[in-house]
């Protein structure tokens, strides 16, 4: 079986690869981004918390390729960070973000898309927005590929085949594998209204050991103005 870093770079370079070929056909934005950003506990400690001022460039590159089946996409950024009172933690690559993906229609039906992504960071707890989990601050990265598929029913019914997989590292060797399946229909009952049903089996790997978790839910939405929605969801896990 082909690692999942290996398969995640390979689909990025594709993407990089054909955008690079059909440039009469691809959009290239470059962005250049600034901010400050202030931490009230730098080092993610329970106590003697350190504080910090942190100045944050961010250069970034998307690309587009578009063709009449086919949607490529690719998006490649990086931060450049400052710390005013730290100066030992200044780094020209605090954060590094690759992502490509690739959406392909074979008819007006259905939809097939995938996603790969690759992250490094100094601060881990970005990684951790699900579980909220906080570390101190050391080299993280994360590895995700994501493969779906949509089909229109019928004009109210859709329904949708989804597989995540993620995997996790920080230095020191903790490692950790998600892996998540999942199956969605949706129905549309009224001009505002639609109802819907989902299945995900989800599976934690740590070390040796691992947990399935397996999530029922079915809900409903309604959009009660052109500029607001309301959207309940409940199930057992």
């Amino acid at each position: 079986m082909i690692p999942l870093r290996t398969a995640v770079i390979a689909l990025l370079g594709c993407c990089q690869t054909i955008m690079l070929d059909a440039q009469t056909h691809t959009v290239v934005t470059p962005s250049l981004g600034a901010s400050e950003v202030y931490d009230s506990n730098l080092l993610s400690t329970p106590s003697n918390e350190q504080d910090d001022l942190i100045t944050r460039i961010t250069p970034a590159i998307q690309a587009e390729y578009r063709a009449p089946l086919w949607t490529l996409s690719g998006r490649q950024a990086l931060d450049v960070e400052r710390f005013e009172h730290h100066p030992e933690l200044n780094s020209m690559i605090a954060r590094e973000q690759s992502r490509a993906r690739v959406e392909y229609r074979p008819s007006a039906r259905l939809l097939v898309d995938t996603a790969a992504e690759f992250s490094t960071t100094q601060n881990p707890g970005e990684l951790n927005a699900v579980t909220g989990l906080a570390f101190t601050r050391a080299t993280a990265r994360r590895v995700a590929a994501r493969a779906a598929a949509t089909r229109q029913m019928n004009p109210v019914t859709q329904a949708a085949l989804a597989y995540t997989a993620t995997e996790d590292w920080l230095a020191g060797g903790l490692g950790s594998r998600t892996q998540t399946a999942s199956v969605t229909a949706d129905r549309r009952v009224s001009a505002r209204a639609t109802v819907g049903a989902s299945y995900q089996c989800r599976e934690f790997s740590l070390a040796s050991s691992s947990i399935t978790s397996n999530v029922l839910t079915v809900g409903w939405t309604d959009a009660v103005t052109p500029h607001a929605t309301i959207a309940i969801n409940g199930g057992r896990r």
